[in-house]
């Protein structure tokens, strides 16, 4: 049976290469903190961003729920407007229907037709 002896050594030996990457990566002080003062500028700016998109969307949502709003009370007095139009006693004060003379006595020239003679 083979052995293998793991040396620390520079030199290759059988199937073993040498790391490129030292085990000890030493981070300094100055480096941490510009690097933690980067990533909440980072946040902080991704943060105001989706903020300010939101807040721009309710605007725009109350914008419009104040627009419906006013529509919808512009349709119920058209609606209104139509009922009182078609009531009655509007159609009777109009000067059309007054104007017109109360048949009396009706003769009508067939009996199944709405033609009267006089």
């Amino acid at each position: 049976m083979s052995q293998l002896i793991l040396t620390t050594g520079h030199s290759l030996s059988r199937g073993i290469r040498r790391r490129s990457v030292p085990l000890d990566f030493h981070v300094g002080t100055y480096f941490m903190m510009f690097t933690m003062l980067i990533l909440i500028g980072l946040m902080s700016t991704l943060y105001l961003m989706q903020f300010t998109k939101v807040h721009t969307k309710g605007y725009a949502v109350n914008r419009l729920e104040s627009e419906y709003d006013l529509l919808k009370k512009e349709q119920e007095i058209k609606y209104t407007n139509i009922s009182r139009v078609k009531s009655l006693s509007h159609i009777q004060e109009t000067n059309q229907v007054q104007s017109m003379i109360p048949a009396i006595s009706p003769i009508f020239i067939k009996p199944d037709t709405a033609l009267v003679l006089r």
